[in-house]
């Protein structure tokens, strides 16, 4: 039992307000992304559960919804079935969950938008660039 006990601190981030789990995760994500990097440097292959960069803001709200999901909810929600009192950190692990999940689709919508611009801007310089050849081209005609 007291290992269990010890096990549930490791995995204690996301039971914990979102304010203080969001910081937490942000220091977890960017020490597992040097790792990351660094055995990418070594030759060794990237694992995806490290290789999150804690600057994507998709990718590291899809890393905390994942790891709740996986990690953490099986573990928390079973211990929460032995010790019942625990069941308020099991509701604030389910919140972080869905804040995270909010956070991963506007980021999403963010990204798409940027996208969509950075699309529209490309073709207003292409077809600038059209129309100034062609003036080019009329104009050496002339």
């Amino acid at each position: 039992l007291h290992k269990c006990v010890i096990h549930a601190g490791d995995l204690s981030n996301p039971v914990l307000p979102f304010g203080v789990y969001e910081v937490w995760a942000r220091r977890v994500v960017s020490e597992f992304f040097a790792q990351s990097k660094l055995e990418i440097r070594q030759g060794l292959p990237p694992n995806p559960v490290l290789n999150v960069d804690p600057e994507d803001p998709v990718a590291f709200a899809k890393s905390q919804v994942g790891f709740i999901a996986f990690v953490v909810a099986p573990f928390w929600e079973g211990l929460a079935r032995l010790f019942p009192e625990l069941q308020d950190r099991v509701d604030t692990m389910n919140s972080n969950k869905s804040a995270f999940q909010t956070k991963a689709a506007e980021a999403e919508r963010e990204a798409a938008r940027q996208r969509e611009k950075e699309e529209r801007e490309k073709e207003e310089r292409e077809k600038e660039e059209r129309e100034e050849r062609e003036r080019e081209r009329v104009s050496f005609v002339q």
